[in-house]
């Protein structure tokens, strides 16, 4: 039965697989790069949305919204 259907999809079946294919080989690659990282730069990486911007990194000029008197 199965092999009607892909049969009679013609070369659509060749997507689906390479598409699978390649999902499983990111969420792979990126399991792996996740267990092999240090608990020091996840934690980093974790706490990046909840970290306030520094000074050094804000404009000294005044921005478009604000009013200068």
């Amino acid at each position: 039965m199965f092999q009607n259907i892909l049969h009679d999809l013609g070369g659509a079946a060749l997507y689906g697989i390479v598409s699978i294919c390649l999902f499983f080989l990111v969420f792979s690659i990126s399991l792996i790069w996740a267990m092999t990282r240090r608990s020091g730069l996840l934690r980093e990486i974790e706490q990046l949305p909840l970290v306030e911007d520094s000074p050094s990194l804000l404009t000294s000029a005044p921005s478009q919204h604000e009013r200068v008197s």
